[in-house]
């Protein structure tokens, strides 16, 4: 079994370290507890109940889309068998219903798949990010949120840096370099569960006799998990499943 790299802890981290000293390097970065001090953090270390509570009173009831999955896929937003279509719907739903919706499901052992992606906070809660402060970007750069319960994202990429901050659960992150494309046995381009190519290996249960190359990205690989309250520094091009 190969063990992926760890990814290097920051600590005491301000907006002028990170600029200076992380972003250059290049190179993912793992920031414990940047923003443990959020309202929604404090929240949802109470509970699942208190996070939802907490984030529908700042619905304005925009129709965004989820992506839902039936108990079979176990959590893994892919393709079909013959890589001719997704292995789940999409959904026209507000992000109230959707947390409803993954609070009525949370004790099920093997429940549906809900994600709710790349949801911008300006259009669908406007009023949530003034209060949670992001010390290390620009004000100009507005955030997106990712809810959901149990799931698998495939490796891969975004075209700018990205810093992704836990706000509740935890996070599995696994980066390859940019240079492991030729590795990570890309699938259909045209059609792609969140718009970019994505790995067709499982990054969970990876078959190396289907995709020998893989065992290369994992040489190359790094891995962390995030809590509530954490931070990764995720740099363009890099490759990250979650």
């Amino acid at each position: 079994m190969t063990i992926l790299q760890d990814i290097p802890v920051w600590e005491n981290v301000d907006y002028d370290r990170f600029h200076n000293e992380i972003v250059p390097l290049n190179q993912p970065a793992i920031i414990r507890s940047l923003v443990s001090d959020w309202p929604l953090v404090i929240e949802a270390n109470k509970s699942a109940n208190s996070a939802v509570e907490y984030l529908k009173a700042f619905d304005k009831e925009t129709v965004i889309l989820a992506m839902v999955g039936a108990p079979e896929i176990n959590g893994r937003f892919f393709y079909n068998h013959e890589l001719t279509e997704l292995n789940f719907k999409r959904a026209q739903v507000t992000l109230s219903i959707g947390l409803d919706r993954l609070l009525a499901i949370q004790d099920n052992p093997n429940p549906h798949a809900i994600a709710l992606q790349a949801l911008s906070l300006n259009e669908v809660t406007p009023d949530l990010e003034p209060l949670h402060n992001q010390p290390l970007l620009d004000k100009s750069i507005k955030s997106n949120m990712w809810v959901g319960n149990r799931g698998i994202v495939a490796p891969h990429y975004d075209i700018k840096d990205n810093l992704a901050c836990v706000a509740a659960g935890s996070r599995k992150f696994t980066l390859f370099p940019p240079e492991q494309i030729h590795n990570l046995y890309l699938g259909p381009t045209l059609n792609t569960p969140a718009g970019v190519p994505i790995s067709l290996v499982d990054i969970k249960e990876p078959d190396l006799k289907r995709f020998p190359k893989y065992k290369q990205a994992l040489d190359a690989g790094y891995e962390a998990t995030l809590h509530a309250g954490d931070a990764i520094f995720i740099p363009a091009l890099w490759w990250h499943g979650v």
